[in-house]
């Protein structure tokens, strides 16, 4: 029986295909050698597991059903929830895509290690990036002994700045910020479209490639130690649906692309495609035996686009709002994190790398980390000590943004001749009271801190100012 036939979504019924992967894993699972079996993998489950990093693009804070979304059901997320620890105050490190990317992969703030404040464009050739990739997530496992994959979106440069320089054995995806659905043509006009170094040509809708890919992986791998970052396209635009037409053709330029009229319905399509793929990773896990030798981890990069939900919280993709930053976010892993827990511990993106890298037993890397591992909390449930957390974004037309968050007091700071903001979001969830004058001494202690942050991150960051 061919898997990898198996395992091709049918054009007429969306979704059907990763439907139908997770069975047929099972199928082949139980063709193939005992080690698929229950407790197949020689390794205990607590040594080195196995993990899987999926990240969502522009997937709103609101939009899975278990954060109160009762328009849309995400039963694969919720199940990912019932299962293990739900975040309620998770925040990604920049509140656009790419910056988010190389803080998640080097648990440094990104200006720190690459000196980035918004999105990378095609190409990038700042050579901070050789230095600030030397300690990337993937190249310290695979060091430890783990295989490793990128499936989807990498948003941080091409050539020798792309994923399988930089610790991934395997890459199937995109290289650039946004692809077409049907046709992996980027936004500038070229095709996107990569098995490890080479341009290639596949047909499927994206979200079911990068989900037939990663059950591929998952089964090639299942009897050693594995690192899956699964980076997903959905929902970021262009807004295609399983079996919608080609919005962006090769020789076409322009990254902006004018939705369907009837984008909310084929919006809910993508979550519900991307929700799809979740479960799929998790039946496929469930019938290899993998489950409690494997981390699942999940979140979103970044706050929503123009279609998406951040209620309650102000503010979308791009802005310092809450809802810019804050994210959807869970991780499993069965007999080692209590299910069915939430935490409202104010966590960062950034503490992701320390965390898995201390799961698997790795070595951390030589420079200091400004994320922390958060091993007590998702094991035994111990609170981690307070601790500021600090962004910074250029705005392309809107100037240089900065924030501060310290427990329950939030600061913004916005370009010169602006007053500074500061929320009190145990009382006001929506930003909406400025208390800059009524806590003078408060702003003024964080606007200080804040400039101290950024201090430290000239003074011994991977990037020289002005590149």
């Amino acid at each position: 029986m061919s898997a990898r036939a198996e395992l091709r979504p049918p054009a007429h019924r969306p979704g059907a295909g990763v439907r139908a992967a997770g069975r047929a894993l099972a199928a082949v699972c139980a063709l193939l050698m005992p080690a698929c079996g229950p407790g197949a993998p020689a390794r205990a489950p607590d040594e080195q597991p196995n993990v899987i990093l999926i990240l969502a693009d522009d997937l709103g804070w609101a939009e899975p059903s278990c954060y109160g979304n009762q328009e849309l059901e995400t039963p694969a997320l919720d199940r990912l929830a019932r299962d293990g620890v739900r975040f309620t105050d998770f925040h990604a490190s920049s509140p656009v895509c790419a910056a988010t990317r190389l803080g998640l992969l080097t648990g440094r703030y990104q200006q720190r290690a690459g000196g980035m404040n918004g999105n990378t464009v095609e190409n990038v050739h700042q050579p901070s990036f050789e230095r600030a990739f030397e300690a990337l997530l993937p190249r310290a496992l695979r060091d430890a002994g783990y295989t490793t994959a990128l499936i989807g979106k990498w948003h941080l440069g091409h050539g020798r700045f792309g994923p399988m320089r930089h610790g991934f054995d395997r890459f199937r995806g995109f290289l650039d910020g946004m692809v077409d659905y049907v046709t992996h043509v980027a936004g500038n006009g070229r095709h996107d479209w990569w098995h490890d170094e080479t341009n290639v040509r596949e047909e499927g809708y994206t979200t079911h490639l990068l989900t037939r890919h990663a059950l591929r992986f998952i089964q090639d791998h299942r009897e050693q130690p594995f690192f899956l970052y699964l980076s997903h396209a959905a929902p970021h635009k262009p807004f295609q649906g399983p079996g919608d037409r080609p919005v962006i053709t090769e020789g076409r330029e322009g990254g902006v692309v004018d939705p369907r009229t009837d984008v909310a319905q084929v919006y809910a399509d993508m979550v519900r495609e991307l929700d799809l793929s979740v479960g799929e990773i998790l039946d496929a896990l469930e019938a290899l035996a993998l489950e409690r030798h494997t981390v699942v981890v999940f979140l979103s990069d970044n706050g929503p686009g123009e279609h998406g939900r951040s209620e309650p919280f102000r503010g979308r993709k791009g802005t310092l709002f809450e809802g810019g930053q804050r994210v959807p976010a869970m991780i499993r892993w069965p007999g080692r994190i209590a299910p069915q827990r939430v935490s409202a511990t104010t966590l960062s993106s950034l503490d992701l790398m320390p965390t898995i890298l201390e799961l698997a037993g790795a070595a951390a890397p030589a420079q200091p980390l400004d994320g922390r591992a958060l091993t007590g909390l998702l094991l035994d449930g111990s609170e981690p000590e307070p601790r500021a957390l600090f962004w910074e974004h250029a705005q392309a037309k809107g100037g240089l943004w900065r924030a501060m968050r310290d427990r329950q007091w939030k600061l913004i700071l916005g370009p010169d001749g602006q007053e500074p903001r500061l929320y009190d979001l145990s009382a006001d969830r929506s930003e909406r009271v400025n208390r800059a004058t009524a806590f003078p001494q408060r702003t003024e202690a964080m606007t200080a801190a804040t400039l101290r942050w950024r201090a430290s991150l000239e003074a011994d960051a991977h990037w020289t100012p002005g590149n």
